[in-house]
């Protein structure tokens, strides 16, 4: 088998996929120094390929005591600590100028399209892949040089690589927008469960079917509300067929 093309590819390509680094496509950039005045300023990296939100997460957040950097649109970031735990992603336009630290660092994307560039690096087996790579004492880090040095195999050509990213990106969106409906069932689902059985103190739910108007019972489950096991073995004792409701 040839390792230099996929096992599934877009018709029309035929060439073989060239063995690089990533640091032929990633540039470290000048560093400029942000002048942090609220948690407005800054951005957080999430785990497992969560991407990025504006602020940061950290409660106590000591403004002065860490030098952030300005980040631009369009730069890979990671985190060092935990790159290995799917800590990636492009920074989007509305991020644009926002900090973080020197632990989560940002760089150029330069001679391929940072679509597609992502959709490599992302893939779960490759980035789990690179724990082992980390150095350091305590906390590991994957430092810059260190990634730059990891291997990608790239497209000869930029229209299989635009196929390749356009095709998982909407992938990617379908798979948000079934998240969001899933989320909005989940949501119907516990104020269902709130609604549709009757409150402590109350005989009725707030909501229920049409046709019924009864006020609901209470009843015990088991007789002379005896603890489950005891009364599992006394229904065997007696052979009975099934639980009656008192």
């Amino acid at each position: 088998m040839n390792k230099k093309i996929p096992e599934l590819r877009f018709k029309g390509f035929t060439e073989d996929w060239e063995d690089r680094k990533l640091g032929d496509f990633l540039k470290t950039p000048e560093k400029v120094k942000a002048n942090i005045q609220s948690k407005d300023d800054l951005m957080t990296l999430k785990l497992n390929l969560g991407g990025l939100k504006s602020g940061s997460n950290r409660e106590t957040l000591e403004l002065g005591s860490t030098i952030y950097y300005k980040r631009k649109a369009g730069q890979f970031i990671y985190g060092k600590q935990n790159f290995f735990n799917g800590s990636m992603a492009i920074i989007p336009i509305d991020l644009d100028g926002k900090a973080t630290s020197g632990d989560v660092p940002s760089l150029g994307i330069v001679g391929i399209l940072s679509e597609y560039l992502y959709v490599y690096v992302s893939r779960e087996n490759y980035w789990k892949s690179k724990e082992s790579e980390a150095s350091g004492t305590g906390s590991k880090r994957i430092h810059e040089k260190t990634l730059q040095g990891f291997d990608i195999k790239v497209p000869s050509t930029d229209n299989e690589q635009k196929k390749i990213g356009t095709f998982f990106k909407q992938l990617d969106e379908l798979i948000s927008l079934h998240q969001r409906k899933l989320d909005l069932l989940k949501e119907q689902k516990k104020g269902y469960l709130q609604k549709m059985f009757p409150k402590t103190g109350e005989k009725n739910p707030e909501l229920r079917f049409k046709g019924f108007t009864d006020d609901w019972a209470m009843q015990i489950l088991l007789q002379h509300n005896q603890p489950i096991f005891t009364y599992l073995k006394q229904l065997k004792k007696r052979q009975m067929s099934k639980l009656r409701v008192y």
